[in-house]
């Protein structure tokens, strides 16, 4: 399976805490099936990082650690982005960045609420031949309110990635539920970990989400979901992408009230 989006890197921002945490972390993907992560920092807390390095710099040392511990997980460098008005000026200036280089640009949005700007910025980052893939959308707010703005952003191209835990129920039901009604309405195209520690529930867990997204969606798209889009978008290939379903089952209706 492949992850696109893990705090997995060492000190930098709010994932992995020390170098131990970092290769344990590696040691419970590899169990779980993982043989490729693309490391996602928040790009806003690149501060942390010693001077004159970079997420590459930090990707090749980890893998230098894992080499030296006998953990096979290949690593790749990207960044978690938060949405700006003018995305196409961070990339300029070097403070938001891709998935392994290529054209696929993972955007994180606040928790609350929706910014005034998203639509327009998600837009300009499309007109400069970027594709929007917008994590973890099942735990804001906004969109557990009125699931339609999803809707729209899909049907204009922007793709989506669902947190693994979020399936199994680790951020709470309201989550949990809009995940798997998401996964019934075709507006979900990755699973991923968001791994950040190896002593919480944010650590891997594709296997188990696999196995309930198979259960409500059927395997072929389960493993499309961990397989097929996240290798695409890592090696910076087109993703053929199915038109969302209008209706999904009642599930969502249910757990809003």
């Amino acid at each position: 399976m492949f992850d696109i989006h893990a705090h997995i890197l060492p000190a930098i921002d709010d994932g992995a805490e020390s170098m131990e945490d970092a290769i344990e972390l590696a040691r419970q993907a590899v169990a779980d099936g993982i043989e490729t992560v693309c490391a996602t920092p928040h790009a806003g807390e690149l501060s942390a990082l010693p001077e004159g390095s970079s997420v590459g710099n930090q990707v090749e040392l980890f893998r230098q650690a894992l080499a030296r511990e006998g953990v096979p997980l290949h690593l790749l460098a990207g960044l978690e982005n938060y949405l700006a008005p003018d995305p196409m000026a961070q990339i300029n200036a070097g403070r938001a960045a891709t998935l392994n280089g290529g054209r696929y640009f993972l955007v994180e949005l606040p928790l609350s609420q929706i910014p005034h700007f998203t639509e327009e910025a998600l837009f300009q980052l499309q007109a400069g031949g970027y594709v929007p893939i917008l994590a973890h959308p099942e735990r804001c707010q906004a969109f557990r309110k009125d699931q339609q703005l999803l809707v729209r952003l899909v049907q204009r191209g922007i793709l989506v990635q669902v947190t693994a835990g979020s399936l199994l129920g680790h951020f709470g039901a309201q989550a949990r539920g809009f995940a798997r009604d998401a996964l019934e309405r075709r507006l979900v195209h990755f699973l991923a970990t968001d791994m950040h520690s190896p002593r919480t529930v944010r650590r891997p867990a594709l296997q188990a989400a696999v196995a309930e997204t198979t259960r409500l969606v059927g395997a072929e798209r389960a493993r499309r979901l961990v397989e097929g889009n996240p290798r695409s978008v890592l090696d910076n290939q087109e993703i053929e992408i199915e038109p969302p379903l209008e209706n999904g089952r009642s599930r969502w209706l249910w757990w809003k009230r």
